[in-house]
């Protein structure tokens, strides 16, 4: 938030977009405690990809059928990454129009990203 004041008191504008912003009071009372009343304007838009389009899935084994525990101590180890590797790899021969996959952090998308010999 101090990092983020010094953009507000500089900025002509700040525009804040991104799919999992709600609830939208904990974000504002976070970032925008300075910001004098009426000077916020919030939108906020309906899901755009259609229902039937989106499937969740959890896949508790991989394609060798190894186990995919992801805990925090084992989720580095070389095997489970390539699991995961084999895994995504399969999904994406299949679905036909793109994945969305979810990680725990920036930095574990760039560690399985960096053993990927493929960079699909």
């Amino acid at each position: 938030a101090t990092y983020f004041a010094s953009v507000l008191s500089e900025a002509h504008a700040v525009v804040l977009c991104g799919g999992t912003m709600q609830p939208f009071e904990d974000l504002r009372q976070q970032l925008f405690t300075n910001l004098p009343p009426g000077r916020l304007r919030t939108a906020a838009y309906g899901h755009i990809v259609p229902p039937e389009r989106v499937a969740p899935v959890i896949f508790s084994r991989g394609p060798r059928g190894s186990p995919l525990s992801f805990s925090f101590g084992s989720r580095g180890a070389p095997a489970l990454m390539d699991e995961l590797g084999e895994l995504l790899l399969a999904l994406a021969a299949t679905v036909p129009d793109g994945l969305v996959v979810f990680v725990p952090s920036f930095q574990y998308e760039a560690q399985r990203w960096a053993a990927c010999p493929c960079h699909v």
